[in-house]
């Protein structure tokens, strides 16, 4: 098994979706026999990388000007004789990867359906990823495609996980913001769900919320609210709950591989079609753009479609048809 370095970062602007999935991946290049190693711009992500026991390498630089890191990276690939990368960011612009390409193999993570990338293997996984799309503009002789939900970069809690268990009723609702919660809509799903009588209501906030202790402090007399912040064991809250409300990032595939039902809402441009395919499919219903719309009434009806237990059923079903949780077993195996 090979070293896998990884280009990544996370911070308060572009949230920790990245720097997860990426670190789901380095667990299974552990698992496996390999050594994973992270390349940062700065520090943000040291305290984190540090507590899943890997190493870094900071590179000092700005994370949305990748072009400008080039002759760091160079030195660093040249010093470390890195023979696979996986980088992971938006800000990997054409020029960025052309250059890198020629010193290093890499997988790069695509999310947006990107046509300019000088990659060897490309990782697409989201519900909308088209792999015809793909075939279209990469020569698979040149390009290795890793496409579809079967790639989904999950941790190993969420493998084989067991099916869900239906309630008749609705008494536990989760309510999930990313790694940030920019429009405050947990406190607007708060207020919604008080209203609709639900008896147990958790939140969960991500690492770059400075939210918590407000809310912690509104809600502190209602027993029914509970409120907590970028907790270790997700996995327990999603298999708890029987209904999730939830920003549209990787979190969506989580839930699915734990097949709870959940309603999702979109907070930033990224997170667009990952909401809108897992709706146009039928699995996961879209609330709307928190930045444009408020969601509460949409919330008030989609709750009274979830007080159905067939329906929660049929959903919970769909949503494990999708994930299996074995993504990362795969992404290695064709690029380790």
């Amino acid at each position: 098994m090979n070293n896998i370095y990884f280009r990544v970062d996370m911070n308060s602007q572009i949230a920790t979706g990245h720097m997860m999935r990426c670190l789901s991946i380095a667990d299974e290049v552990r698992e496996q026999g390999g050594e994973a190693i992270f390349i940062t711009a700065d520090e943000n992500a040291c305290e984190l990388l540090t507590e899943r026991g890997f190493d870094y390498i900071v590179l000092n630089t700005k994370w949305d000007r990748m072009e400008d890191e080039l002759p760091k990276l160079e030195s660093i690939i040249d010093e470390k004789k890195i023979k696979k990368l996986i980088i992971d960011s938006y800000y990997a612009t054409e020029k960025y990867l052309n250059a890198v390409d020629k010193w290093t193999k890499i997988l790069y993570i695509d999310d947006l359906n990107r046509k300019d990338l000088q990659v060897s293997t490309i990782l697409s996984y989201p519900v909308y990823a088209d792999e015809n799309f793909y075939k279209k503009y990469y020569l698979e002789d040149k390009v290795k495609l890793l496409i579809g939900a079967d790639y989904t970069p999950l941790r190993r809690v969420f493998r084989d996980v067991p099916d869900k268990k239906i309630r008749k009723n609705i008494e536990r609702v989760l309510i999930l913001s990313g790694g940030s919660d920019p429009y405050d809509t947990i406190k607007q799903c708060i207020n919604v769900l008080i209203e609709n009588n639900i008896r147990e209501i958790y939140a969960i906030y991500g690492r770059y919320s400075d939210r918590v202790d407000t809310i912690k402090n509104t809600y502190k007399n209602e027993q029914r609210v509970h409120v907590y912040e970028s907790v270790d064991n997700i996995e327990k809250y999603m298999q708890e709950a029987d209904l999730c409300i939830s920003a549209s990032g990787t979190t969506l595939y989580e839930l699915c591989a734990c097949g709870t039902p959940t309603l999702s809402y979109i907070l930033a441009d990224n997170q667009i079609d990952n909401a809108l395919g897992f709706d146009k499919k039928g699995i996961i219903p879209c609330l709307g753009d928190v930045r444009k719309e408020n969601i509460a009434n949409r919330i008030s009806e989609e709750l009274e479609k979830m007080k159905s237990e067939v329906n929660r059923k049929d959903l919970s079903e769909k949503m494990k048809s999708v994930v299996d949780g074995q993504g990362c077993r795969r992404i290695v195996g064709e690029f380790g």
